[in-house]
């Protein structure tokens, strides 16, 4: 993904709100079974 080099920040703030997306999803997954 040239994006990646070409803007790293954009490529940082991407990979946290990633990441933040899949602990939510996780959340909701351990909500929904409990």
């Amino acid at each position: 993904y040239p994006f990646f080099i070409a803007e790293p920040e954009k490529a940082i703030v991407d990979f946290l709100y990633l990441n933040l997306f899949n602990f939510s999803e996780d959340d909701v997954n351990i909500f929904r079974e409990s």
